[in-house]
């Protein structure tokens, strides 16, 4: 279970230099959110062997705005490289797009033009871009990565955020493993952001604080199965994709612990 692992975010640099120690000493997955962190912390991540990739800054642009925003996008791309990332996740867009039916076709020829802007500039730069589900639906993503399958895009995958799929798909969790399988059979690469939340808003917990509120992710609507198994499934079906725990930094490390002796206690 190496392939699983932190983000950084913090700007508590006390919190983050804990986060980093122990990825170097477990030689584990670091995803860096570029999002302000220090060049400290920049020049120690250069000095980790452990699997790196980062996450575009995606408060300041999307890949949906990427030509306008040329410049930062190539700026990112080099910072990644200097730390050895091998890529970088971002989000298609800021807000949630249009979910009227009759846009639909409109809508999907605008966004696949934009992505094969991105995939221009990802060629350039030789770099793989993920692109991470966020308030759409699995049939909208069914139709944008077939649409990049047409075009024989070669640098743009998938990022699977677990709790996005909860709050704002309205697909279950079940719909969402097929599709991922499906993206994988077409030859896209997977990445994992997971985090825990009630299915309200997207509250990146820990399973440590719903373990607490009594709540193990059972709910019958996303899922009928814990959060514990659900990880369990992705990990069995997808063994050698990077998993990334998207949570409280001051709680990282705790919660990975507490994660993987869950799912060895299944595995009894």
């Amino acid at each position: 279970m190496n392939n699983i692992g932190f983000k950084i975010v913090d700007k508590d640099e006390e919190v983050v230099f804990t986060i980093l120690k122990e990825v170097q000493s477990q030689n584990c997955p670091l995803e860096i959110g570029l999002y302000g962190e220090s060049q400290k912390v920049r020049s120690f991540c250069k000095t980790l062997d452990s699997p790196l990739n980062i996450h575009f800054n995606h408060i300041a642009y999307s890949l949906g705005e990427v030509e306008k925003y040329k410049t930062l996008f190539f700026k990112e791309i080099e910072i990644a490289k200097s730390l050895g990332a091998d890529y970088g996740i971002h989000h298609m867009a800021k807000y949630p797009m249009t979910a009227q039916s009759g846009y639909q076709t409109a809508l999907i020829k605008e966004v696949l033009e934009r992505m094969q802007i991105v995939e221009d500039f990802a060629l350039q730069q030789d770099f793989e871009v993920y692109i991470e589900n966020t308030f759409e639906s699995i049939n909208f993503y069914q139709k944008v990565f077939y649409g990049l399958k047409e075009r024989y895009t070669k640098k743009l995958n998938f990022c699977f955020d677990i709790g996005h799929a909860k709050v704002w798909s309205g697909d279950d969790f079940k719909s969402w493993m097929v599709f991922l399988s499906e993206l994988k059979s077409l030859g896209f690469k997977l990445h994992f952001h997971l985090h825990a939340n009630r299915g309200l808003i997207d509250e990146h917990l820990s399973l440590l604080e719903v373990n607490d509120m009594g709540f193990d992710g059972n709910d019958g609507v996303f899922s009928d199965l814990t959060y514990a198994q659900m990880f369990q499934e992705i990990q069995d079906t997808f063994p050698d994709e990077r998993k990334i725990f998207e949570v409280k930094p001051h709680l990282a490390i705790e919660n990975r612990d507490f994660v993987k002796q869950l799912l060895r206690t299944m595995k009894i």
